[in-house]
This record gives C-alpha cells, sequence and structure tokens, in this order.
C-alpha cells in the first residue's frame, strides 16, 4: 500500500442516478429534485451523485434531456397523417400523461432556447411549408398558432386550472388544425397563383 488515500469509487451507476431522479420528478415534481433526497431513493450518500453530475445544474440538464426522450416517444407513438400534427397531439399526450415532465421542461427550466429546439421548429415550419405551400412567414404563423393553443391548454391542465379529458383535447387540437388550415388556405392559393 502506497499510504495515499484511495481515489473515491462510483458505487451508484450514472444511468441508476438519472433513472431515480426521473421517477422522483415524475412523483413528487420537481420541488423535491434535490441531491439528499435523490440519495435518500438510492439508499447511498449524496457522494456518488457528485461524481456522476457536476452539480444539480448538471443532474437538471441530463433530466431536462431525458424528459425530451419521453416526449419524442409519445410523437412517435401517434398515427396521424401529417407530421405537424403528429407532433402536436404527441406533445399534449406527453402534457396530458406526464405533466409533472412537461412542467420541469417547458416552465421550470432554464435550458431552453437550445440549438435543438430552433432546429425543431425551423423543421416543422419547413415541413408546414411543403405541405400546405405556405410561405415561411405564413407557416411561421401556423405553428405559433398551434403552439400557443397547445401551450395554453397545457398551462391549464398542469396547474389545475382545468381537467379535459383526452377525447376533448384530441378533439380541440383537431378542430384548431381544421380552422388553421381553412384560414390559411387563402394564403396557399395566392402562392399557387403567383
Amino acid at each position: 500500500m502506497n499510504g495515499g488515500t484511495m481515489p473515491a469509487r462510483k458505487l451508484v451507476p450514472r444511468e441508476a442516478i438519472l433513472s431515480c431522479a426521473m421517477e422522483l420528478l415524475e412523483s413528487d415534481g420537481s420541488e423535491a429534485l434535490n441531491a439528499r433526497t435523490l440519495a435518500k431513493r438510492l439508499g447511498c450518500s449524496t457522494q456518488p451523485i457528485y461524481l456522476s453530475f457536476s452539480g444539480m445544474d448538471d443532474l437538471r440538464a441530463a433530466l431536462v434531456a431525458e424528459c425530451r426522450k419521453v416526449q419524442e416517444d409519445y410523437i412517435v407513438r401517434e398515427r396521424e397523417e401529417t407530421l405537424f400534427l403528429r407532433n402536436s397531439l404527441g406533445f399534449m399526450r406527453f402534457v396530458y400523461e406526464k405533466p409533472r415532465l412537461f412542467r420541469f421542461v417547458y416552465y421550470e427550466n432554464q435550458f431552453q432556447n437550445t440549438p435543438a429546439d430552433r432546429a425543431f421548429i425551423d423543421a416543422t415550419v419547413a415541413g408546414i411549408m411543403r405541405a400546405g405551400g405556405y410561405s415561411r412567414a405564413v407557416a411561421e404563423r401556423f405553428y405559433y398558432a398551434t403552439w400557443f393553443f397547445m401551450y395554453g391548454i397545457a398551462v391549464q391542465m398542469v396547474y389545475g386550472f382545468a381537467s379535459p379529458k383526452w377525447d376533448d383535447i384530441r378533439g380541440l387540437l383537431l378542430d384548431q388544425f381544421g380552422a388553421l388550415k381553412l384560414y390559411y388556405s387563402q394564403y396557399r392559393e395566392e402562392t399557387q397563383h403567383e
């Protein structure tokens, strides 16, 4: 033995910490998300958490990425005819079934407006342009009209101001999507005749 101290060993894998943090976030919300509570659930000290993550902000950033994977899974499961409608319904199903994850990612998170977020918006707007024959400006208005509508419903649900059933949410989204298509069809027709 060299007489020195042994380096700290990670007894709890990073993936286990992240999985436990996701469970804590889902069951108790972000208010309960701290190193001591997480360590207690893991049955360890806080040391393994800080060996795997540089701090709670690092853990929160990893949780945001995990929540977004969950959201993406909801989107992939939707079977609507248009990508935009699949994205919209998948997002709302995520909000409906995982309200604490939505709240964490979209309301309590400082890790927003990332390059990935902007790339997603750009790709979505480009898809709306292709599908509807719209100019970029019109496609952006379509996107934001839908986003603000969905976000309004989401906030009402997550903060307990409304408790709609899934079929009602889906119906509202389909109605709104149809109304926007009808309204913006005047711009598509102008574009096609130019």
